[in-house]
């Protein structure tokens, strides 16, 4: 497959137009158009920032015929997992995958579960404590099988149960791993990994969440894995994308009497934006699986600061910033009271923020606070 291809394989895998593609790529349609055609190659920065956006590994982009995993793989995408209890069991044996899941499923079913049914899921992961030993003379290693809860379980005497708590998973679903269980199951960890190094992932260490573990089951006669690894909430990719859009829409504040443009402090950096997102004062405004907006909220006991919310200018008046301001509010649902402030001359912002119910509470020489009592 041809890096055009590439191209155009993983925009559609996005589910992004090409012209969308290029307004986030600040070129032309056609020049997209050009690039996945083969017609021309884009410029080394473009192929960086282009493997950053679509999340790929740029000697894949380059090299590889990304395409011909589409049948065996999911995307990765990123699933928040809801909290869950789990029984667990752990082996040390040559075969420690079926060791242990059969161990977990007679656990089940001397406890009343239908195991070959939705009532109940298993999962697995590595089991990392073999010694050298094990593995070289006796042909060994360990695994664990875990049994997912039901929310209505009720814990006896003897259970010993654990909590995973909720949190955000890199995923991928493979089909039929067992047809080359040593290409595939390796190959899946593989993409999750180029799509976390692709992204700036680092993987997250917490306790009462597991860090990686391994779903199988049957759909329609196909036997389907999915492999979960725990990681941060917020991509690379995403602070270039907010950044683009940050930076825009503050330039667009000319129009609405800013005499240049500039922005609040730290509107063009990527490095601001990841560092926002990485303390969770980042919000991203996103529709149909794209990033429109995002705003800047610091939380402090009962009070919130709306430091900046900014959206893309193609989508200005559509009702996006009246959608913000509301998923911001129902976000923190124990805040009492909201607060920004806007430049005295930036008229939209003034007559948004009073419509939106913020009463101004002062002025200076070059701002309006406002303030919302909930």
């Amino acid at each position: 497959m041809s890096l055009g291809q590439n191209i155009s394989f993983l925009r559609k895998q996005k589910k992004i137009t090409q012209e969308q593609f290029a307004e986030r790529m600040n070129v032309t349609r056609q020049t997209v158009s050009r690039w996945e055609s083969d017609e021309i190659t884009p410029e080394l920065s473009k192929l960086v920032e282009m493997s950053e956006f679509l999340a790929c590994n740029l000697d894949a982009l380059v090299k590889e015929n990304l395409s011909r995993q589409e049948d065996i793989y999911s995307e990765v995408q990123v699933k928040k997992v809801p909290a869950f209890r789990y029984a667990s069991y752990a082996i040390i044996s040559r075969e420690p995958e079926s060791d242990a899941l059969g161990y977990m499923q007679r656990w089940a079913e001397a406890k009343g579960f239908k195991t070959n049914s939705d009532q109940i899921k298993f999962i697995g992961w590595d089991f990392p404590f073999v010694s050298q030993e094990q593995q070289t003379r006796f042909g060994m290693h360990g695994y664990v099988a875990a049994c997912v809860l039901p929310d209505d379980f009720a814990v006896e005497d003897g259970d010993s149960i654990s909590q995973n708590l909720e949190a955000e998973y890199a995923a991928i679903t493979i089909k039929e791993p067992f047809i080359q269980p040593f290409e595939r199951i390796p190959n899946a960890y593989k993409l999750i990994m180029d799509y976390l190094q692709a992204n700036n992932f680092k993987e997250k260490g917490q306790d009462n969440i597991i860090g990686c573990f391994e779903r199988e089951y049957e759909k329609n006669s196909v036997t389907y894995m999915d492999i979960y690894i725990h990681m941060a909430s917020v991509t690379k990719a995403d602070a270039l994308t907010i950044t683009g859009i940050s930076r825009r829409a503050f330039h667009s504040d000319v129009e609405v009497g800013s005499k240049e443009k500039t922005g609040p402090p730290g509107y063009m950096s990527v490095p601001f934006h990841a560092k926002m997102a990485r303390s969770n004062h980042l919000f991203k405004l996103v529709d149909n699986g794209l990033i429109i907006g995002g705003a800047i909220l610091f939380e402090d006991h009962d009070k919130l600061s709306v430091s900046r919310i900014f959206i893309s200018q193609e989508n200005h008046r559509k009702g996006y910033g009246e959608f913000m301001m509301r998923e911001i509010e129902a976000l923190y649902p124990t805040v009492k009271e909201f607060t920004l402030d806007t430049p005295i001359w930036n008229v939209r912002t003034n007559a948004f923020y009073a419509k939106q119910g913020y009463t101004e509470i002062r002025r200076d020489n070059e701002f309006v606070y406002f303030s919302k009592q909930r």
